[in-house]
This record gives C-alpha cells, structure tokens and sequence, in this order.
C-alpha cells in the first residue's frame, strides 16, 4: 500500500491510499462475494443490519470451511431509499475482521471489497467500464472508494481515501 496525505497534520488528516488490483470477484450465492483486496473478504449483502448479524454471522463465515485460513466477513446495506443511510452515502458496511475475531470500526481493505462487490452486483449496467466512485459509512466514519472498471471482472488503480488518526509511536529494544 502507498499511501499520501491530502490535508490535515500529521495527528490527524485525510488520506489517499492505493490498493491492490482485484482480478477476481467470485460469487458465492446470489448476495455474497469472495474477493481479496489485500485481504480475503466475504461480502454479504443485507436488507437490515443488525448487531446480531455481525458477530454471530461474523464468527460462522469467518470459520466457514469454504474459506482456507479464515476469512474477514462485510455486512452491508445499501441506499435502497427505505434506509437509515445518510443522504449521499451509497452502502453501510460493518466488518467482523480475522485476527480481531470481533467487529471494527472500520477496516479498509472491507471498504474497498464491499464497494466492488457494489458495483459487480447493482452498477455494472449502470457503469460497464470506467472510473466508478462509491461513498461507505462504517461505524467509526465515511470513506470514499474510487476504481477503475475494464469491463471483465478486473477493478484496477483503486484508491481509498478517509481520516486517519496518528494514535502511538513506541520503540521495542531487541
């Protein structure tokens, strides 16, 4: 990852960062996709989240033996018009994240994999090749995901911008 900071202090600013090329989105039932951003991901598309479905949900996937070595898992509700989803914010993801074993906040390489699996379920028709943008609202803040589609299942110079946050600096003696 490459990343440059747009505006702000070095405590606090708003980041851009580049993301790997996706080659490979793979459906894993009508509302679900597999695809790995830097990290395995299964993204679930989901009328209505609830608290629930991230971590009893989360945990099940996240274990599930379809995914060797274990799997992030995205919940996300899109702007269908009957959505508690702010006005300009196209999806609402919230990540059980491996490792973690537990939600967070917000997870980027789950941002980014949500967004494309947006675009391959609801916008190819809508945009079958070129720069598409997505705006997604996790719990800890908004991001905005830019990619470039060719038209065959490859998402290429994906940027991921959002606030970042300098939390600690530590030094480990060996």
């Amino acid at each position: 990852l490459r990343g440059t900071v747009l505006v702000g202090t070095p405590s606090k600013c708003i980041v851009e960062l580049e993301m790997i090329d996706v080659h490979e989105v793979k459906e894993y039932s009508p509302k679900s996709f597999f695809l790995n951003t830097g990290a395995p991901h299964l993204v679930i598309f989901v009328e209505k989240l609830k608290d629930d479905d991230v971590l009893e949900q989360g945990k099940f996937w996240r274990h599930h033996p379809s995914f060797h070595g274990g799997t992030n898992v995205n919940f996300v509700q899109g702007n269908w018009g009957r959505s508690a989803i702010p006005e300009g914010v196209d999806l609402f993801v919230r990540t059980f994240e491996r490792g973690v074993e537990d939600e967070t906040y917000a997870c980027g390489t789950g941002v980014t994999a949500s967004a494309i699996a947006f675009h391959k379920l609801f916008q190819r028709n809508l945009y079958p090749s070129g720069t598409v943008s997505t705006r997604v609202q996790t719990i800890g803040d908004i991001l905005d995901v830019k990619f470039d589609y060719n038209g065959e299942d490859e998402y290429s110079n994906i940027k991921l911008k959002g606030p970042a946050t300098y939390v600690f600096t530590c030094e480990i003696e060996i």
